[in-house]
């Protein structure tokens, strides 16, 4: 079964006390297996009864940009 779900929905369960990482992956396999420089931004909601999680993989080149927008520090 594909679910696809739009930005505002996925994005309406970011809260306050969700867990936030950001994670510098260095070279590592890409979604259609070619390896990359990449880092990824994830979250979970923590609640119930559904917790949801989402984690995005950004090209290394675009990671500092996001980092200033948003002030975030990556986890080394």
């Amino acid at each position: 079964m594909n679910v696809v779900f739009c930005h505002e929905e996925i994005l309406s369960h970011l809260k306050e006390d969700s867990h936030v990482v950001v994670i510098n992956r260095g070279i590592w396999g890409g979604p259609i297996g070619e390896d990359r420089e990449h880092f990824e931004i994830a979250f979970r909601s923590m609640d119930l009864p559904v917790d949801h999680f989402l984690f995005i993989q950004v090209d290394t080149e675009k990671m500092l940009p996001i980092l200033r927008k948003y002030g975030l520090q990556p986890i080394v």
